[in-house]
């Protein structure tokens, strides 16, 4: 089960990152009426700190710094995903569920960490 699931979640997550940056940054645009670039802006900058944050060494290993950083990025994206007012916004929630992923990955398999498991382990 875990090689299934590494050898799926790589191709996963790298696909839905990418495409939901794009579709949420038009959905905002046209959403709102007032303050676009604003916005806009706001989303991209969110958006990237969430990915930044999901992308942190200690959330791979349970760290008590990623534990801080899982929280803080689930934070982003819940004030960012009300401040903008669009459903759209709600999409910030996509890489924070790569992050719960990860989390659960290595509580399951004892902090192995999804980067120690794949072929060239073997």
């Amino acid at each position: 089960m875990s090689d299934f699931l590494f050898e799926h979640y790589v191709s996963v997550a790298q696909i839905s990152i990418a495409a939901t940056l794009p579709v949420m940054l038009v959905a905002v645009l046209v959403a709102r009426k007032t303050a676009r670039l604003r916005s806009a802006a706001l989303a991209f900058i969110a958006y990237l700190a969430v990915v930044a944050l999901g992308m942190s060494g200690d959330i791979k290993h349970l760290s008590l710094i990623g534990v801080a950083h899982a929280l803080i990025a689930f934070a982003i994206a819940g004030l960012v995903a009300r401040h903008l007012a669009v459903r759209a916004g709600y999409l910030l929630y996509v890489p924070c569920l790569f992050i719960t992923v990860v989390v659960l990955f290595n509580l399951a398999n004892q902090d192995i960490g999804l980067e120690l498991m794949g072929r060239w382990t073997q």
